[in-house]
């Protein structure tokens, strides 16, 4: 089993773009994004999210990409008083943002054209996974993240176990660092 290194920001700053509201479980990681990003020296072209939800990530990634492209299914329902579907939710919310890019799909199928690698436009900086929190899951779509990207990060590696034990396997079999921040349900940094 890999070391687990506790990641403590030296820098805590809330980005000029996020979202307030729908209680999102990664509200405070964006205040340490900027941090993150110079500490370990990522680029800042292009990020892919798998797991977007209302879009609280993908806005704070906005502020230090300039392409963000978001993948999710969407497929629950947003408990308002119109019932609008969370795609719809998540539409609204981004719009502001040229640089987001909305792909309704499962990870799995978005990754399905590229099982022979990647073509270069297509090179992220960087990989945020917060999907399926299924050990197998998250496995297996961190697997994918770490063939094609030097710096990977997944959501919620606090809050559910599944997660964690997925990153620590992941750092062992690709032979990366582990960094843990254990705050906001748990920012994992795969390096």
């Amino acid at each position: 089993m890999s070391e687990i290194i506790p990641y403590t920001p030296t820098k805590i700053a809330r980005p000029a773009r996020y979202l307030e509201g729908y209680g999102s479980a990664w509200y405070g990681n964006e205040s340490i994004l900027e941090e993150v990003l110079d500490r370990f020296h990522v680029g800042r072209h292009l990020a892919i999210e798998f797991g977007t939800e209302h879009g609280h990530s993908a806005i704070a990634l906005s502020n230090f990409f300039d392409l963000v492209i978001c993948v999710d299914p969407w497929l629950q329902e947003h408990a308002d008083q119109t019932t609008r579907s969370m795609y719809d939710v998540v539409q609204e919310n981004v719009k502001p943002y040229p640089n987001i890019r909305l792909v309704r799909s499962t990870w799995q199928e978005f990754c399905k054209p590229f099982r022979n690698g990647i073509p270069i436009w297509l090179k992220p900086d960087l990989i945020h996974i917060d999907a399926d929190h299924s050990y197998d899951e998250c496995y297996k779509n961190g697997e994918w993240a770490c063939e094609i990207c030097s710096f990977v990060i997944f959501h919620d590696t606090a809050g559910f176990p599944t997660v964690r034990k997925a990153v620590s396997d992941l750092a062992d079999k690709y032979r990366r660092k582990f960094y843990a921040y254990e705050k906001d349900w748990g920012l994992g940094i795969l390096v």
